[in-house]
């Protein structure tokens, strides 16, 4: 955690602990909301990271853990069980060390394995033979970890096969800056904002294992746009690793 106010974010922690003291259930959204409230006030003018940092302070020391969740689904083929033994789990790993580093507690990384294994098992084989059409759709609480989730799907997504990835961040580009970062961050592994200069900058994920990266058509600074596309001219088959894209609608 990098402490502007260690004084205040001292403050803000014992305040949310004793809030949350005699409380039966405290859940992960709803720390984060307590902690919303706090820095409201000026006494907790804490940034964004910092207070995402306490969150997970709290939630490792009250050992909160993460609903597995509920699906509604039709008729399907299982595939991933049978197809694991043959998957690398290169990203994943790598995303893993990630969350393990920020401080995530164990049962929620688990828990977080068991969820994205479930939703990835839902998608159909990208190995599966001629044309297909797989669609669903993934819904949670605000602040209940949905970054995080689709971070580790995208993660374990390359790992089974797919090749290419599009997240579709948001209808502003701030929004979609946001993403890109946390998508640089948790699976590309470089800064993409310096791709374009033939400089790699190495974050998050990249600073465990560089030796394999995901090509990224869009960065922080710029959206995916026709001329991008022009200029490309190669196939997704031929490219070596997954590509990733962050764009708005």
């Amino acid at each position: 955690m990098t402490e502007r106010y260690p004084n205040r974010i001292n403050t803000l922690r014992s305040n949310v602990l004793t809030a949350i003291a005699n409380e039966p259930e405290v859940t992960a959204e709803w720390i984060r909301t307590l902690i919303a409230q706090y820095r409201q006030i000026p006494l907790f003018d804490v940034s964004d990271d910092e207070a995402e940092a306490l969150a997970k302070d709290i939630e490792a020391r009250l050992d909160i853990t993460m609903n597995i969740g509920s699906v509604v689904q039709e008729e399907f083929t299982p595939w991933l069980n049978d197809a694991k033994i043959e998957i690398d789990p290169y990203y994943w790993d790598r995303y893993q060390r990630l969350l393990e580093q920020k401080n995530f507690p164990p049962a929620v990384i688990a828990k977080l394995d068991q969820v994205t294994d479930r939703i990835l098992g839902l998608l159909e084989n990208p190995g599966k033979p001629g044309p297909w059409d797989r669609r669903g759709m993934v819904v949670g609480h605000v602040q209940s970890g949905k970054t995080a989730n689709y971070t580790g799907l995208i993660s374990k997504a390359a790992d089974s096969g797919y090749r290419l990835i599009v997240v579709i961040a948001g209808i502003h580009n701030n929004l979609r800056n946001q993403t890109q970062k946390r998508i640089d961050e948790g699976f590309v592994g470089r800064d993409s904002s310096r791709l374009q200069s033939g400089t790699n900058k190495f974050v998050g994920v990249g600073r465990f294992d560089s030796r394999r990266l995901p090509v990224t058509f869009t960065n922080t600074a710029r959206d995916f746009n026709k001329a991008t596309a022009e200029q490309l001219g190669l196939g997704i088959n031929v490219l070596k690793e997954p590509a990733v894209l962050v764009m708005t609608p």
